[in-house]
């Protein structure tokens, strides 16, 4: 996948995926926008963002809704 390979760009993604929300933008709408900004998929986004978050313990919206 996209990000295996780019550590950086990852962390990148993660922190501004959430930059976006806590500006109040909906959490698929900061996945959509990161998504084209960085030429990805919104399931690569997804799995950037559920994986920090656990790195970090944060839960996420998936987990909280699951």
């Amino acid at each position: 996948m996209f990000y295996e390979s780019h550590e950086v760009d990852r962390k990148e993604i993660f922190m501004k995926v959430v930059m976006l929300q806590d500006e109040g933008l909906s959490v698929e709408d900061s996945r959509m926008c990161i998504g084209k900004q960085y030429g990805i998929g919104l399931e690569d986004v997804r799995e950037i963002e559920q994986e920090d978050a656990e790195e970090q313990g944060i839960e996420s919206e998936e987990g909280i809704a699951a």
